[in-house]
């Protein structure tokens, strides 16, 4: 965990961060000129010149502490298979979906949910092809409608208005399948 020390030269008033992990290590009585400094300043760099013709001492101004990082969101697909490994019996096609942008709103979904397409959230029902492109099933019947469903609905958003939603599917044998023909008609639209 990175704590940054930052000094002033008193004399052009410069600033010179230092880094290290030590809370209490900062030199907060002026020992240092700037030249002293210069060889740790980037090779070439216009800082670095400036601070070899100066001899100025610098002056201990505060100390900052950088936290961790955020924790980074889990993978898609790692929530994907989760989810499908949840269900029993298995179902020909489970789905994640996370919003591309925050909240980051996260829903899942199977085939064969049950939800009619007027029931559907946020006008997504209206976005779905009638006909549908595959004739085997309607095309309300796709996880990946049931998890832009579950992610309308959690944001109570209409069509349109989530800043795009992210897919990945699991067939019935736990092996990544893309986006069948009719819901590749407005996946990218979401």
């Amino acid at each position: 965990m990175p704590f940054f020390h930052t000094y002033k030269c008193v004399r052009c008033r410069r600033d010179f961060v230092e880094t290290d992990n030590l809370p209490n290590s900062p030199q907060t009585t002026p020992r240092r000129t700037h030249a002293d400094v210069a060889p740790m300043l980037p090779l070439g760099s216009e800082e670095r010149t400036a601070a070899s013709r100066c001899i100025s001492l610098l002056q201990y101004v505060k100390t900052e502490f950088q936290g961790p990082p955020p924790p980074q969101p889990v993978a898609l697909h790692v929530l994907a298979l989760n989810y499908w490994q949840t269900l029993a019996p298995k179902p020909g096609m489970a789905c994640a979906a996370r919003q591309r942008v925050a909240p980051y709103a996260t829903g899942y979904g199977r085939s064969a949910h049950g939800i009619p397409r007027g029931l559907l959230a946020g006008g997504l029902g209206a976005q779905l092809p009638i006909p549908a492109a595959v004739n085997e099933w309607t095309s309300d019947n796709c996880a990946e409608v049931h998890a832009a469903h579950q992610i309308l609905h959690a944001l109570n958003a209409n069509f349109g208005a989530t800043g795009g939603i992210d897919f990945h599917c699991i067939d019935a044998t736990g092996h990544q399948r893309p986006a069948c023909v009719n819901c590749a008609t407005w996946i990218h639209r979401i």
